[in-house]
């Protein structure tokens, strides 16, 4: 497998694979990524310093019909300063919303 930086020229491509993706796990095009504009320009949305594009992977140490998605999420409150036990709870918050729309499992 060869990781590159994405380029302009993906754009296209991975507009088509992401919305087959999306068709093919029954999500409604209306109102989701399948519709957003910026899917047709994703060299350009993550140029942003805090955006991170990140590959699915398939294949050794991935059990048959599974895959590995890796998620970055920056954490910050324009209130207070986080703690530990607040970050903890967000962190938690996220694992069980993914895990509850996406049947998705955190591989140990």
């Amino acid at each position: 497998m060869h990781i590159r930086p994405i380029e302009a020229s993906d754009n296209k491509l991975l507009a088509v694979a992401i919305r087959s993706v999306l068709i093919e796990m029954g999500v409604p095009k209306v109102g989701t990524a399948y519709a957003d504009v910026e899917l047709d320009a994703m060299f350009e949305t993550y140029l942003d310093e805090r955006a991170i594009y990140y590959v699915v992977y398939e294949g050794e140490n991935i059990p048959e019909n599974q895959k590995s998605i890796a998620i970055s999420v920056t954490i910050q409150s324009s209130e207070k300063t986080l703690n530990d036990n607040d970050l903890e709870n967000i962190n938690n918050l996220i694992i069980k919303t993914v895990e509850s729309k996406t049947g998705a499992k955190i591989r140990s």
